[in-house]
């Protein structure tokens, strides 16, 4: 049985999950590479490079 509302209801307590997940782990980050696997650790700097030249290009358009 197809529930809209509780799927909704789920994918509305994920976003807020990793929202306040993210409150704590942003800040602390460095704590968690020794609980990543190498390809995590690889896949996290790949990622967090994007992001922060993402965060760049978003600036120069804002100035």
């Amino acid at each position: 049985m197809h529930d809209p509302e509780a799927e909704a209801e789920a994918q509305a307590a994920a976003h807020q999950l990793a929202e306040l997940l993210f409150k704590y782990v942003l800040p602390h980050r460095t704590a968690l590479i020794p609980f990543m696997t190498h390809e995590d650790m690889l896949e996290y700097g790949r990622l967090e490079t994007v992001v922060a030249a993402g965060a760049s290009s978003l600036r120069r358009h804002q100035d």
